[in-house]
C-alpha cells in the first residue's frame, strides 16, 4: 500500500540534495584558496622579478666597467626572463580557473 509520505521520508530525500550543496560549498571554498594562493604566489614572483631586474641592471654597470664577465650578466638576464615567462604562465592559468 502507499501511503502519504512523512516527514522522514521527506528528510531521508533531502539528503542527497544537502550533500550535493556541501560538496559545492567545499568546492568554491577550494578555489576561493587556490585563487588566493596564485595571488600571493604571483605577489612573491613581481618581487623577484623586481629585485632580479636591479641585479641585471647593477651587473650590466660592472660589465661595462669591465670589473665583471659578461657570461654573469647573461645568467641572471636569463633567469629574469625565465621567471618573466613563469609570471605570464601562473597568470594565465589563473584567468584559466577564473572563468
Amino acid at each position: 500500500m502507499v501511503g502519504p509520505s512523512t516527514e522522514s521520508d521527506h528528510a531521508q530525500a533531502a539528503r542527497p540534495q544537502r550533500r550535493i550543496c556541501l560538496d559545492d560549498s567545499v568546492a568554491v571554498v577550494a578555489l576561493y584558496v587556490d585563487a588566493l594562493r596564485g595571488r600571493e604566489l604571483l605577489e612573491t614572483l613581481h618581487a623577484q622579478q623586481r629585485s632580479l631586474a636591479e641585479l641585471v641592471n647593477t651587473f650590466r654597470e660592472t660589465v661595462r666597467e669591465r670589473l665583471s664577465a659578461e657570461a654573469d650578466l647573461r645568467k641572471f638576464e636569463a633567469e629574469h626572463q625565465r621567471l618573466a615567462h613563469e609570471i605570464t604562465r601562473i597568470g594565465i592559468a589563473a584567468l584559466i580557473l577564473a572563468c
